[in-house]
């Protein structure tokens, strides 16, 4: 299933490359790439 319901997706962790996508939609700053450029 890879529809996205507002601003709330599924993340794969086998595919992320560190796109920050998640973390810049996530409301609350609970997701932290920490690949240490930013």
């Amino acid at each position: 299933d890879q529809k996205t319901t507002g601003r709330y997706v599924d993340t794969d962790y086998a595919k992320c490359v560190g796109c920050h996508i998640c973390a810049d939609v996530c409301p609350t700053g609970y997701i932290d790439m920490a690949l240490g450029d930013h």
